[in-house]
């Protein structure tokens, strides 16, 4: 049975998370320490209310176990960039892409093909590692700047993520708003619409001032030619993204589907590029490291090994929210900061508030989208606002703000997958922040959908 932990107490372990974990970031250390301390301070503080040491292990356990999806698809992406590169899949992917890419305002294509794939696929984590890794070395070649690149396939990865109706996002906002996901998503339209005109704006200009010159031919002819002398490049190198993209279409589950890529690009590798088992197995574990220091420049890294630093976040992140969950540490200040909604306005900006909080303290998507769904629904109802409203809102804030976060789990998959860190390609993924601004916008002038 929960004991009721005194508001103060609630405070000290909420902020004590906050300020640690920023702390040690800024300094450069990895998040995994400060939200270790994070954990002996609620540790502390369930022990000062009457929790027994071993329920509290056990409470952060229980949020380790409940996480292990999470942590197996991040083994497997880290794997699958480096098969991927050594089968010569994402070279190719870069090699066909400089073809189509470098006569046209890359930024904004780029954020239009993540859109699309997005949408398709309902995944930003897919999105990301399907077209978003060729694009970053595409854009390499371009001379574009990585966190930009980054920031237009973040933004485009996370439209998916929100509006798709194959997204686990919008289905697990739709389940715990008790909506349809298609009303939702025709409801959604409404904030969708400027969002994308100001992003399709926005990149168009930003693209303008990388175009291609003399100097840039130049440099992608040179590319070509050294990535066609380290790899045999064919079509056939093209089949597992597009398998992958296949199967997202069909629902297959991510995990299998990761996997599915990973034994064809095993196969790529031995057949297409004469690796042997044993080097592409290397691969898997410690990253692709060419010896041709030209190709190690653009197409490198990869492999189980470099997705420790995330794991350790991952781990730590979820034992801490096993223990705020468990102990009840969080709920008395979300009680206290959702009281007194009076207003319309009032309560998409709390919402709003709330989706990025959980998403800064939890350091988890999943749970930005729950906590507000499930905390905010009365007072929807209450002040008449329909629940489509509320799922839109949950999409406007909770959803897309994941990637906008250092340490979310969001934003340290897409660091590792991209190349670029969240505060390089933050400023330059405008869907992101724009959506909750949108939205806000949209309360202020009360266009708001009621309940029927």
């Amino acid at each position: 049975m929960n004991k009721k932990i005194p508001i103060i107490h609630s405070i000290i372990g909420l902020f004590s998370t906050v300020i640690s974990i920023i702390i040690f970031v800024v300094h450069g250390y990895n998040a995994f320490w400060g939200i270790s301390l994070s954990i002996v301070i609620c540790i502390i503080i369930g022990t000062l209310n009457g929790y027994r040491l071993n329920h509290l292990i056990r409470l952060a356990l229980n949020g380790v176990k409940n996480a292990y999806i999470v942590l197996i698809i991040m083994c497997l992406i880290g794997i699958i960039i480096g098969v991927w590169m050594v089968c010569g899949t994402i070279p190719a992917l870069m090699f066909y892409g400089f073809n189509y890419l470098s006569n046209i305002n890359f930024i904004l294509a780029t954020f239009i093909i993540s859109s699309f794939i997005s949408l398709i696929l309902g995944t930003s984590v897919g999105t990301i590692s399907t077209a978003g890794i060729p694009l970053m070395g595409i854009g390499l070649g371009l001379g574009v700047p990585p966190y930009i690149t980054a920031g237009a396939v973040v933004s485009g990865a996370f439209l998916g993520d929100r509006t798709s109706p194959m997204s686990s996002s919008a289905n697990l906002t739709a389940i715990i708003t008790q909506t349809d996901i298609y009303k939702n998503i025709k409801h959604m339209t409404s904030t969708l619409v400027p969002t994308f005109i100001i992003c399709i704006l926005f990149y168009f200009i930003i693209g303008r001032g990388y175009s291609v010159n003399e100097s840039t031919i130049d440099n992608i002819k040179h590319i070509k030619s050294t990535i066609s002398n380290n790899f045999n490049i064919s079509p056939l190198l093209l089949i597992p993204p597009i398998i992958i993209i296949v199967m997202s279409f069909l629902k297959v589950n991510i995990k299998y589907n990761i996997i599915s890529g990973i034994a064809i690009g095993v196969i790529l590798a031995v057949t297409q590029q004469g690796i042997s088992i044993r080097e592409v197995i290397n691969v898997s574990v410690f990253g692709y490291v060419s010896k041709d220091i030209q190709i190690a420049n653009i197409i490198s890294g990869g492999g189980l090994l470099s997705m420790k630093g995330i794991l350790s976040v991952v781990v730590s992140a979820t034992a801490l929210y096993g223990i705020l969950d468990g102990t009840n540490i969080i709920h008395p200040l979300i009680n206290k900061f959702i009281s007194n909604i009076k207003t319309v306005k009032m309560l998409v900006f709390k919402t709003i508030v709330l989706g990025a909080l959980m998403n800064i303290v939890t350091l988890n998507q999943t749970l930005a989208i729950i906590i507000p769904g499930k905390s905010m629904a009365s007072s929807f109802e209450k002040l008449n606002v329909s629940k489509n409203t509320l799922a839109r809102t949950i999409g406007d804030s909770g959803t897309v703000l994941a990637p906008l976060i250092p340490w979310n789990i969001n934003g340290l998959v897409i660091s590792l997958a991209l190349g670029s860190k969240v505060v390089e390609y933050a400023p330059y993924a405008v869907l992101c922040y724009m959506f909750p601004v949108i939205s806000l916008i949209f309360a202020y002038f009360n266009l708001i959908e009621e309940k029927s």
